[in-house]
């Protein structure tokens, strides 16, 4: 009897043993398990991240982006083509009895679609550029913003221990303190804007938000070569405002031929005749104002091909200040503070010549426009 109690003891044991195995077995077998999913799902998110689409744009294709992808555009397509509609139907109708005048009219109103459609599309041009090169200049502010926020950092830092040594007052340190919170709110406010101003950018060239875009830096251009009798010529030629005038005079010409042909009374073609009168200086006194509109954008836009070399001058000058600090801080005559300090006047220098040249390319496409020229051929050729 004893020795069967012995052996169910045995039994038991091992039945509790090999329970504990079991238990053991499935919980190590569930971990194993777990473990290999989170691995899995980790690598493929790793993997996901670094597939993610990142479209690299040059201003070209920036601009057919924008082109394609315009709201305002398409709206002024279809306006062209419904002028376009209506002109043909108008001309099928009046085939047979459409006079001089009317001819006259029917093109003066369709030329002005057309160019209305163009101007559209310049704008467009024009206001993505604009978009394409504050981003690049929010960026390189950005930089700067966060070395100005190390340097108040670090002096808020030695003021603490010197006020903590008492070697300076109160007023020191909480002009220190609120430096440090400028620098913060500030680069804070500049990240936020350049999100605003991508999020916008997006939506101008139809790119979806899960695809991450790098802009293509912009070199510094040469300066387009127009004289300023060359670049008035050109506006006046170029102005559509100056044409409708003279379709004008043309429109009244022709009514004042058909009215004398038609015998009208003596007052009827005296009015006719001051119509005339006036169409013409109506011209006379567009075409003066314009070319006084068109010295005046040469003149600005020199200046700002001036700045821009100014602007370069300056940013040699820094570059071989910090180099001279440097050199300096290594041979620890200058302070780590006065070596960063040195950096932002580098990265300020860097970004105003950047500005120059944000404000030269606006100011040239600006110029370009008015000249007629093909701001999409020609833009691309100077950033290429």
């Amino acid at each position: 009897m004893s020795n069967f109690l012995k052996i169910r003891k045995e039994v038991l044991i091992a039945m509790k043993y090999r329970n504990i195995m079991i238990i053991i077995f499935l919980l190590f077998t569930g971990m194993m398990i777990f473990s290999f999913s989170a691995s899995a799902e980790q690598e493929t998110a790793e993997q996901e991240t670094a597939e993610q689409e990142i479209v690299e744009l040059i201003p070209s294709e920036t601009i057919e982006r924008a082109l394609e992808h315009s709201i305002d555009l398409k709206i002024a397509r279809l306006e062209l083509e419904n002028a376009e509609i209506e002109y043909e139907k108008t001309q099928a109708e009046e085939l047979s009895t459409q006079s001089r005048y009317d001819e006259l009219q029917a093109e003066l109103q369709m030329d002005q679609a057309r160019e209305s459609f163009q101007g559209q599309k310049r704008g467009t041009i024009i206001s993505i550029t604009e978009m394409y090169l504050e981003i690049l200049t929010s960026r390189e502010e950005i930089e700067i913003l966060e070395k100005q926020k190390q340097l108040q950092k670090r002096q808020l830092e030695v003021t603490e221990a010197q006020y903590e040594a008492g070697y300076t007052g109160r007023m020191s340190l909480a002009g220190a303190e609120h430096a440090y919170e400028n620098a913060q709110i500030e680069l804070e406010y500049s990240r936020r804007e350049l999100e605003h101003k991508i999020q916008e950018f997006r939506d101008e060239i139809g790119l979806i938000d899960d695809v991450d875009f790098k802009l293509a830096e912009v070199e510094q251009p040469a300066v387009m070569d127009y004289s300023r009798e060359e670049t008035v010529n050109m506006i006046l030629e170029n102005d559509f405002s100056l044409e409708v005038d003279q379709r004008q005079v043309e429109l009244n010409e022709v009514s004042l031929e058909r009215a004398r042909v038609s015998g009208v009374s003596r007052l009827d073609e005296k009015q006719l005749e001051n119509n005339l009168e006036l169409a013409n200086l109506n011209l006379e006194q567009n075409t003066r104002r314009i070319k006084n509109q068109a010295r005046s954008q040469f003149n600005s836009f020199q200046r700002t091909a001036e700045q821009m070399r100014m602007s370069e001058k300056s940013l040699e000058q820094e570059q071989e200040n910090f180099k001279i600090t440097e050199e300096q801080y290594r041979a620890g005559t200058r302070t780590e503070n006065e070596l960063l300090s040195a950096e932002i006047d580098l990265l300020e220098a860097e970004n105003r010549l950047n500005g120059a040249i944000i404000n030269y390319l606006i100011s040239e496409l600006n110029l370009m426009q008015s000249m007629g020229l093909d701001l999409g051929r020609v833009y691309d050729e100077q950033l290429k």
